[in-house]
């Protein structure tokens, strides 16, 4: 009898244990994804609260280089340092938003550190750089490559602000 009792609690603890651990794993399951959709909701939040001082940022930037392609060829330092300026703060936005919504502040990231290294003439390289220019199809920094520039960086403004809009909407609903 007591041999039988002992074996009926073994095999009721066993099986107890079992499906102790498997409750254990989906709940850890449940707390990653929570977690990541925590994580996310944080992000967005967070591009909520500083979304308008950054898109504020960038639309004076736009404007600044839309004023300086106008006089491109007495304006090329200055360009340049606009582009890097929103470069910075499309990084800053980056960090802000969740992995779904970066396509675009990436291409402006990309755009303009390729903006960066374009040389800002050809014709004073040397013939390796040219060479190397012509093989690589690295075009020279021109008007071209800013209007270019500043239709990306429209491009991101408008996107800013519909992130905006959406992410106020589905924080409050």
């Amino acid at each position: 009898m007591y041999q039988t009792i002992k074996t009926f609690v073994d095999s009721a603890a066993n099986w107890l244990e079992s499906i102790g651990f498997i409750i254990t794993i989906f709940t850890a399951i449940k707390v990653f994804f929570l977690d990541k959709r925590i994580s996310d909701f944080n992000k967005k939040h967070l591009f909520q609260t500083r979304s308008q001082g950054h898109i504020s940022d960038l639309k004076k930037i736009s404007k600044n280089i839309s004023d300086l392609i106008s006089d491109f060829d007495n304006k090329k330092t200055e360009l340049k340092i606009e582009v890097k300026k929103s470069e910075e703060v499309a990084k800053s936005i980056k960090k802000k938003l969740p992995k779904k919504d970066i396509k675009n502040t990436k291409s402006l990231i990309k755009e303009a550190v390729k903006i960066e290294k374009l040389p800002e003439n050809l014709a004073n390289l040397n013939t390796t750089q040219k060479l190397l220019n012509y093989i690589i199809d690295i075009s020279e920094f021109n008007e071209d490559t800013m209007n270019d520039y500043y239709v990306k960086l429209s491009g991101l403004i408008t996107s800013l602000e519909e992130l905006k809009k959406d992410y106020a909407k589905s924080l409050i609903s």
